[in-house]
């Protein structure tokens, strides 16, 4: 997730902050993806369409970004950690990145995100250690299922916006041996 909004200037549209992130694609034992609804504030330019949602709200998966010195895996479980209070598991393989350019707020960033696979019975998320980003802008998690997200898919922005078409082959067992591209 975002870290706290820093002052204006920072990231700008010519020249965007750059962050590397690391998310995990969790998957329970009924193949349905636990995914986090963020709001976004009404003061975000933030767009990933021609058409943004009204309620403006995203469903994403549990990650952020790295802090110093961190590496991808060891952020993931992290992020893992801090978001749903999920620990002590073995992350799978990186299956999925994007690079995308976004603005939030007064802040543009270039987002470089590794997806991981987990599969772990289902739980309910509770965060560990919400940060003052998180406790302002994250209004809950749920399991969806691949019938969910498509039916869903022109009521909610999932993100990856085709999540809905990612997860089938997946849950068919079909890993990619190299991480594929999944856009926006």
């Amino acid at each position: 997730m975002p870290d706290a909004i820093p002052s204006a200037g920072v990231g700008s549209r010519q020249k965007p902050e750059f962050r590397p992130a690391a998310r995990v694609l969790l998957i329970d034992e009924r193949d349905r993806v636990l995914l986090i609804n963020v709001g976004v504030p009404q003061q975000a330019n933030f767009r990933l369409d021609a058409s943004p949602k009204a309620d403006r709200r995203l469903w994403i998966t549990p990650g952020g970004g790295l802090d110093p010195g961190e590496t991808r895996e060891d952020a993931a479980l992290r992020e893992l950690y801090e978001e749903t209070g999920l620990r002590e598991v073995d992350l799978g393989p990186c299956i999925w990145k994007r690079r995308h350019t976004w603005q939030w707020v007064d802040r543009w960033i270039e987002s470089d995100e590794w997806f991981y696979l987990l599969r772990a019975p289902a739980f309910e998320a509770v965060p560990t250690a919400p940060d003052e980003w998180e406790m302002q802008y994250v209004l809950g998690h749920r399991w969806w299922s691949v019938n969910e997200l498509v039916a869903n898919k022109d009521t909610e922005t999932f993100v990856p916006r085709s999540l809905p078409e990612l997860l089938p082959p997946v849950l068919a067992g079909d890993i990619p041996i190299q991480p594929i591209d999944v856009g926006a």
